[in-house]
């Protein structure tokens, strides 16, 4: 659920290509910085934030914990949510 309070459904993990694509094209962008499902907490990130990942080119997929997902609300909105290893520009810096 987003902070407007619409569901989400998971469609599928995605390439880095395709997240670039996606916030391109307007998706919202949420990290989960250990991959727990938010229970300790998300990051949703703001236009701004979201602008500069896109001009900076696409994430950075590392190693095998790392992941990004693509959700879909009936509406037809999307978001991104980005877990554990993922550096996307000067925005979202994981640990390496």
């Amino acid at each position: 659920m987003d902070r407007e309070g619409r569901t989400y459904a998971a469609v599928e993990a995605i390439s880095a290509k395709r997240a670039q694509e996606l916030a391109q094209a307007g998706a919202a962008i949420v990290y989960d910085p250990c991959g727990c499902g938010g229970y300790c907490g998300l990051t949703w990130f703001d236009p701004q934030d979201v602008n500069r990942m896109v001009a900076a080119g696409p994430p950075t997929i590392r190693r095998r914990r790392g992941c990004i997902t693509e959700w879909r609300a009936e509406g037809g909105e999307i978001y991104l949510l980005v877990e554990d290893d993922v550096k996307w520009g000067d925005v979202l810096r994981s640990p390496s």
